[in-house]
């Protein structure tokens, strides 16, 4: 989870696109939904980052890299929210 996405705004984009996508052929995979998961996360989007972890453990109950995922998001989207204050 520490590695970041890039910073360039095309790569992103792609990266976004080419994610939902594959979830259009098959929602049915956890790994494709923390894909989507990460890059929302990585900018910024954390509810949707924690929606796409919530709906990987769905998917696989197990998923360490959900379970993660989550908490990352509450522990960013709480850092953005006292910052707000």
């Amino acid at each position: 989870m520490k590695a970041r996405l890039s910073k360039d705004a095309e790569l992103q984009k792609r990266a976004l696109a080419d994610a939902s996508r594959a979830a259009e052929i098959n929602d049915q995979l956890a790994p494709v939904h923390i894909s989507l998961a990460k890059i929302h996360l990585d900018g910024g989007k954390y509810e949707l980052a924690m929606e796409r972890f919530q709906r990987a453990l769905q998917l696989d109950s197990r998923s360490a890299e959900s379970h993660k995922g989550i908490a990352l998001a509450y522990e960013s989207h709480g850092k953005r929210s006292r910052r707000a204050v």
